[in-house]
């Protein structure tokens, strides 16, 4: 099978997969969410030598907006050599996470040092330095979230997203 070919099959498995997510599963569901007809649709997920038509972006865009799942995306990212990552409430919940995590870390850490830095009752400047240092990390940190927060994060009330 030559490059082409493979690429070429891998597409139309995938859009025959993005046809099946939509709706009811059928060429009619796939036909309406997109607005090209069911025989159409079906053109596109043939696959034989006689079938060379792709489907447009335009429709893979609309069935997989319709679905909500980049399926064909997905396969085409893949044949590049790269990945789809989720940018969704799920992923900035995990960024979110993993930032309140590190502002933990960095935090117990300033705790510790401005404990052991005035166990003798002076600061040195190399322990000013520390503490400042840890400080600026918190600063940082923080703004990391507020950022990611502004972009990502979306108030959820009574379970729909707040206008």
């Amino acid at each position: 099978m030559s490059d082409h070919d493979e690429w070429h099959y891998h597409i139309k498995i995938a859009f025959q997969q993005l046809v099946k997510a939509v709706g009811t599963g059928s060429l009619e569901a796939a036909g309406a969410a997109s607005g090209v007809a069911p025989q159409t649709i079906h053109k596109y997920c043939t696959i034989s030598p006689d079938t060379d038509g792709l489907p447009p972006l335009r429709v893979v865009m609309a069935l997989e907006a319709a679905c909500g799942r980049p399926i064909v995306t997905a396969v085409m990212a893949r044949r590049t050599g790269h990945q789809l990552i989720d940018t969704g409430e799920a992923a900035a919940q995990q960024c979110l996470t993993e930032a309140h995590a590190k502002l933990s870390r960095v935090h117990g850490e300033l705790q510790s040092a401005y404990l052991v830095a005035q166990a003798d009752g002076l600061l040195s400047a190399n322990e000013i330095k520390q503490v400042t240092n840890l400080y600026s990390q918190i600063a940082n940190i923080l703004g990391d979230i507020q950022g990611a927060a502004a972009s990502r994060l979306h108030v959820i009330e009574g379970g729909r997203k707040a206008s």
